[in-house]
């Protein structure tokens, strides 16, 4: 969701989908504009999440779409419905438990136990636009008595996949000539950031 001023799906998310407001739900999806869905059963997905306790999770990328992280790329014919890590991380370095090669779901389609979100929603900025970063921290959110480090209630949904189709609405917004290529220059420092930080 767009509007003018740069108000983004995670801006509506912190104004609109408050803790109180999603508390009649047992789930909040919060998906990017650029989300290809033809395959995927919102019904069936909810009842893996219900089976599997998943608090934090998101469909897996299928059908050779792009992903930043190895660990939210679908795994077919694998041991499950559903895969809670990645073995090695993006540098192809054995992958240490954290994210985002283990207990992660990317920015871009993550869904949420109304209790999880609860706890999401308050580290999400008032301001805040695409929310890069963020996704690395949010596992905390998954925790119980059972899994105090949230590695049994997040996980990426194999059987239930989506398409990333990279066509993002927001990447040229704003005004003034040259807003455009300002943001590009940022965007390609952040993930410039991104691939020396995380390989």
């Amino acid at each position: 969701v767009s509007a003018p001023g740069r108000q983004t799906k995670w801006w509506y998310a912190k104004n609109f989908l408050t803790p109180a407001a999603v508390a009649g739900y047992r789930y909040v999806f919060v998906w990017d504009e650029d989300i290809g869905a033809e395959a995927f059963d919102p019904d069936r997905y909810v009842q893996i999440a219900d089976e599997h306790g998943l608090r934090i999770s998101q469909p897996a990328l299928g059908g050779g779409t792009y992903g930043s992280w190895p660990v939210t790329r679908r795994v077919e014919g694998g041991p499950g419905v559903l895969h809670r890590s990645h073995p090695t991380k993006p540098d192809g370095s054995p992958c240490d438990g954290e994210p985002p090669c283990a207990r992660y779901a990317e920015i871009m389609c993550p869904v949420f136990s109304a209790e999880a979100w609860g706890c999401v929603w308050h580290m999400v900025q008032n301001d805040l636009v695409h929310g890069w970063g963020l996704d690395l921290h949010w596992h905390r959110c998954a925790a119980s008595p059972g899994d105090p480090h949230g590695a049994r209630g997040v996980a990426v949904v194999d059987e239930q996949w989506v398409a990333h189709l990279a066509a993002p609405t927001l990447r040229d917004e704003g005004a003034g000539a040259g807003a455009g290529a300002a943001r590009g220059a940022g965007r390609a420092a952040a993930h410039e950031r991104r691939r020396l930080e995380w390989g």
